[in-house]
């Protein structure tokens, strides 16, 4: 459903505001998702699980395409470039330039350095590492195997 969704989508933003365009594409998610719960069953897949994940993953395109369109075209200039990241651009930064992919990159980079950091300082060294008693684990192996042949009769 993905091509079709992202002609479908092309289409509507061609036609449509893109606000209503994405609560198109949310209610879309919404009712595939509202189908999910039904499908309880093999005999209910193809009423309620197929078309659910039809829906939601048509909708789920849908405001995805349309939000990255929406977040570009409300970017001031100024910061085009760090928002504009996911968009593919050409343009090289670094550490200390803020155009094209690479300044995603180096953001990612950096927030994942602040997070590791941050683990190492603030978290507490409480938990003690988890080990496992082997000989304890193969007794209540064992202890399972001869119960399931007691009840299968076969002891």
């Amino acid at each position: 459903m993905g091509i079709p969704s992202i002609i479908i989508s092309n289409v509507l933003q061609k036609k449509y505001r893109l606000k209503y365009v994405m609560v198109f594409g949310m209610v879309l998610t919404v009712a595939g998702t509202a189908l999910s719960p039904f499908a309880d069953s093999r005999g209910k897949y193809w009423g309620f699980a197929f078309p659910g994940l039809l829906l939601g993953a048509s909708g789920v395109t849908v405001v995805f395409t349309t939000s990255n369109i929406a977040v570009v075209k409300v970017t001031p200039p100024q910061i085009a470039g760090t928002v504009g990241t996911t968009s593919g651009e050409v343009y090289h930064g670094g550490p200390t330039g803020y155009s094209g992919r690479a300044a995603g990159f180096w953001f990612l980079f950096a927030l994942v350095c602040l997070l590791a950091l941050c683990r190492l300082v603030f978290i507490k060294n409480t938990i003690p590492p988890v080990k496992k008693n082997v000989e304890e684990e193969k007794e209540k192996m064992a202890a399972f195997e001869t119960s399931r042949d007691v009840e299968d009769g076969s002891s």
